[in-house]
C-alpha cells in the first residue's frame, strides 16, 4: 500500500512521499474507493494526462481513461496500492 486517506492527504508532500502519495502511482497500480468505511470499488491506473493527473479504467461504471477521482467527493477515502511486477 502506498497510502490511504482523503484527497488532500494524498496530495500533501510528506517525508515518506515528498511529492505526495498520488505522484507515486504508476500504470497497473490500483486505487480503492472507500465509502462509509468499506472499499467498494477499484480502478486501475492506465496512464497520466498531459498535466500528469492519473487516468484510470474500471468496469463497474464502464470508465475508460478518465480522471481517477471522477464521481467521488470529499467524503470518500482512497487507498493507493502499488502492484509490483
Amino acid at each position: 500500500m502506498i497510502a490511504r486517506g482523503f484527497l488532500p492527504d494524498l496530495l500533501k508532500p510528506t517525508s515518506r512521499h515528498p511529492e505526495g502519495a498520488l505522484a507515486e502511482l504508476e500504470p497497473g497500480d490500483l486505487i480503492g474507493y472507500e465509502a462509509h468505511g468499506d472499499v467498494d470499488h477499484f480502478s486501475i491506473v492506465v496512464e497520466r494526462d498531459s498535466n500528469g493527473y492519473p487516468l484510470v479504467d474500471s468496469h463497474t461504471g464502464d470508465r475508460y481513461h478518465v480522471p481517477w477521482d471522477l464521481g467521488w467527493d470529499k467524503t470518500n477515502k482512497f487507498v493507493l496500492i502499488h502492484i509490483r511486477d
